[in-house]
């Protein structure tokens, strides 16, 4: 049994003997409805007249699909008996099935000449080619519509077994007659599905519903069998496939969808299946950033999954908390995965920063006299400034909350200074104060001069004693030698000295003082340089430190910041700041002088037209001016330029500096263009045939030195005035490729045309039986116009039986008749023409053999 390849759901009766191929050629019915045609023999012994054309057994109009139709021949009487009717019978590819009900519509015509009584149409099914054994379909009668006129069947049947064949059988009607012919044609579904009313046999197995997050993508699948093979696919929604006409697409979802495929076969059966793609969301996890003090802890919270990881796990309390401890040495990024209880993670980070502590002194200790009082000497660094000052305990202080309180207490204490920067971090040091019992004989005074300094600047230090009772010893801090002073000292930074001064009787006194050592100022220098020699350059000096700032230049004496209309020349200038610090710079200003033109190129000389590359090897210029010597310019830096015309070009370049100097250089004769030759020939003769295909050419070009012809058959010369010989028909571009003395190639083109010998001729006989051999009578010629023919037969007796106007031939009819003309000579006679128009005019004879 042959296996159908594919189906047309439009598919007439039109037919070809042979199996089911795939092609147009049967009617090609839903699921197994497709397989061989059989034809059984009319129960008379005469064969079943299937296939037909219009113009046979009487039928004249066309089919409704196709260019044939079925036809039957009903006789032998009336009603449905084996034995009345021709029959033909399908072989099903796989068989119907029982209880499965199939709808369709079938186009059938009764003949409008010849026999045409009425008629009914059995449709049968059986297990064998020519046995029926159930009526599917029976018609009514064919009374209407009229003969010649197509109508319509539409009818639905259950089979009620598997039936393997169908057969078809036409019988006279009930009102009787002696029979005539039915044609059906174009059998199709009513309800538009294959198979109709009967479901499909197509199984799928998909890949089956799945979740993913938000943003993954996944791949769908489906896996179809039964059916007839091949399948096709469509996926919808469409939204987020990547492909929805495939088995297997990649879908990406941005939320839940449910995806739908339906499933096609070959046949037209189709199934759907459902896929739920569930898109889980991710987490926003969302952790605030925070910051300490160096030897601090912070607390990390994060939120918006259900689990959390923290990496790295330095300094952390708890790495899968949610909110972890967090005390690192240094600033330190930590980074947390959160993850849903779906499994969809999220990953962000937080920087947990450090900031150093401050770092406090309290100062040297301090002693004085029960009464007395001393100025404590508290300061900060480090950290971040600005600083807030705490001494404690406060008791007998002037102010706490400052860097250097007096103490006025009368007993010994341990005092704490607490120094908090601006990011809150603190520093903490502590300093003695030693009360001595009163009434004291002595005191010490520190002086300093000056007492503020400029970097590398130096201070005298005095300690002197008031009271007591002398020799006195002094016992200094900073490592300075015990005298009295002065005592010359040269800080980098600020320092605090301090001196404790012991009379002859023990008692002691002691004095600080605080050197402040300022910042130095900074200082940049500008310069713009003269122009040309001229006193128009320039220098500013820009000055960093405490400000106000007084300037003194040199030479000059200038003293603004910035100084104009200078010569060219070294300028030294001294920066005062506010605190009296000075720093010196140096400033230069140069002498611009003048450009200096220069250029070159890639070529000097060719043929036109000529690309030429210029290079720019100029010195101090900014802009530029060529003249190519062809009435064109350029401003471009390297500009390139075409030179068309041949010729001798004087080449000029005029630089301009940014002080507006210029330079000119003419360089005369740079640029040669060599003049071209111009390619021309003709060819003699224009036009040959096949017969005498020799072609001369003429070289008619000007300023040659060399030729090259290609004659479009890949055959080539190198004469000035070649003869070539083709050796087929056809048109052939010929072209010419010529060279003058400097190199320089010209190329013309021409065209040469081999024409065929026109030939004609007419055969002396055929057979018009129908059996698609020699069925009709035409003419034969080459290179002819077939648009054009006069063809007359006549008979023996000189009656014009057929008149044609193209090349379609005579079938061996009497023009009007269907009837074949009888075994005979007949004399034709024939006028055509070639495609040049030229006329031929034959007469012959011709015989018509059955």
């Amino acid at each position: 049994m042959a296996q159908c390849i594919s189906c047309d759901i439009n598919m007439s009766f039109e037919r070809a003997a042979g199996d089911c191929d795939g092609e147009k050629t049967q009617p090609c019915l839903p699921d197994n409805f497709d397989g061989n045609w059989i034809t059984c023999n009319y129960p008379g012994g005469g064969p079943a007249t299937s296939d037909i054309q219009p113009g046979q057994y009487g039928f004249t109009e066309a089919p409704t699909d196709g260019s044939s139709y079925m036809s039957f021949w009903a006789s032998g009487g009336s009603g449905t008996a084996e034995a009345n009717g021709e029959r033909t019978a399908l072989e099903l590819c796989s068989p119907l099935e029982a209880g499965t009900q199939y709808c369709f519509t079938l186009d059938y015509v009764r003949p409008a000449g010849g026999f045409n009584a009425p008629s009914i149409l059995l449709i049968e099914g059986g297990m064998s080619a020519c046995n029926a054994g159930e009526i599917l379909f029976q018609s009514a009668e064919t009374s209407t519509p009229a003969p010649g006129t197509w109508g319509t069947w539409t009818f639905c049947f259950t089979p009620a077994q598997n039936w393997t064949h169908l057969r078809f059988r036409a019988v006279d009607g009930p009102s009787g007659g002696f029979g005539g012919y039915l044609g059906i044609d174009n059998w199709v579904s009513t309800d538009g599905n294959f198979p109709p009313s009967s479901g499909s046999n197509i199984t799928l197995q998909t890949s089956g519903d799945q979740s993913i997050c938000e943003g993954e993508q996944v791949n769908l699948n489906v896996v179809p069998s039964g059916g007839i093979t091949p399948y096709t696919y469509a996926w919808t929604p469409t939204t987020g496939l990547s492909d929805p006409n495939i088995s297997n697409p990649v879908a990406q979802p941005n939320q839940t969808t449910t995806y739908t495929v339906n499933v096609t076969d070959s046949a037209g059966c189709s199934q759907s299946k459902a896929i739920t793609i569930t898109v889980n969301p991710v987490p926003v996890v969302m952790v605030a950033p925070d910051s300490t003090c160096a030897g601090s802890c912070v607390s990390l919270s994060a939120t918006g999954a259900t689990t959390y990881t923290w990496s790295p796990v330095t300094g952390l309390s708890d790495p899968n908390s949610a909110n972890p401890q967090a005390c690192p040495t240094s600033t330190t990024t930590y980074t947390v995965s959160g993850v849903t209880g779906n499994g969809c993670q999220h990953d962000t980070t937080v920087t947990v920063k450090i900031f150093d502590a401050p770092v406090a002194d309290a100062g040297p200790d301090v002693s004085y006299c029960a009464g007395d009082s001393a100025q404590l000497n508290g300061s900060g660094s480090g950290g971040t400034s600005p600083y807030t000052y705490i001494w404690s305990p406060s008791q007998g202080l002037s102010d706490p909350n400052i860097a250097n309180p007096f103490s006025t207490t009368n007993q010994n204490t341990t005092l704490y200074l607490t120094v908090t920067d601006a990011k809150g971090c603190m520093g903490v040091d502590s300093v003695l104060v030693t009360v001595q019992p009163g009434p004291c004989s002595i005191s010490a005074f520190l002086s300093a001069s000056p007492s503020q300094l400029c970097p590398g600047e130096c201070t005298d230090l005095t300690a002197a004693p008031s009271g007591g009772t002398s020799p006195y010893t002094f016992q200094w801090n900073q490592g300075i030698s015990p005298a009295a002073g002065p005592h010359n000292v040269c800080p980098n930074t600020t320092t605090s000295y301090s001196v404790t001064i012991t009379d002859a009787n023990g008692d002691t006194a002691s004095a600080s003082i605080q050197v402040t050592v300022f910042s130095a100022p900074a200082s940049t220098t500008t310069s713009t340089n003269s122009n040309c020699g001229q006193n128009n350059g320039s220098v500013t000096v820009t000055a960093s430190g405490q400000a106000p700032y007084m300037y003194l230049w040199s030479p000059g004496a200038y003293t603004t910041a910035t100084v104009s209309g200078l010569s060219a020349g070294n300028y030294y200038v001294t920066v005062n700041d506010g605190n009296g610090c000075t720093t010196n710079d140096t400033a230069t200003v140069g002498n611009i002088g003048g450009p200096t033109s220069c250029f070159d190129a890639d070529t000097t000389a060719g043929c036109s037209p000529l690309d030429v590359q210029f290079s720019n090897c100029s010195n101090g210029a900014v802009t530029y001016e060529w003249d190519f010597g062809d009435n064109s310019a350029s401003t471009s830096g390297t500009p390139t330029h075409q030179f068309s015309a041949a010729g001798c070009y004087d080449i000029t370049l005029v630089c301009t500096s940014a002080n507006g100097c210029t330079d000119t250089l003419t360089r005369d004769c740079f640029i040669e263009v060599y003049p071209d030759p111009q390619a021309q020939f003709q060819t003699s003769p224009e036009v040959v045939n096949i017969f005498n295909p020799e072609v001369s050419f003429t070289d008619f070009s000007a300023g040659a030195v060399q030729w090259l012809w290609y004659f479009g058959d890949r055959d080539t010369s190198g004469i000035q005035n070649p003869t070539h010989v083709y050796a087929d028909t056809g048109s052939y571009t010929v072209m010419l490729t010529i060279a003058n003395s400097y190199g320089c190639v010209d190329t013309a083109l021409g065209v040469v045309y081999i024409e065929d010998i026109p030939t004609f001729y007419v055969p002396d006989a055929f057979s018009p039986n129908g059996d698609g051999v020699n069925d009709l009578f035409f003419p034969l010629g080459n290179v002819m116009d077939v648009s054009r023919l006069e063809l007359l037969v006549f008979d023996r007796w000189g009656n014009l039986i057929f008149e044609g106007n193209d090349w379609t031939g005579w079938d061996g009819r009497v023009e009007g008749s269907t009837e074949i003309v009888q075994e005979d000579v007949y004399v034709w006679v024939v006028r055509a023409w070639t495609w040049k128009g030229e006329q031929i005019r034959e007469m012959g004879k011709v015989t018509v053999v059955h």
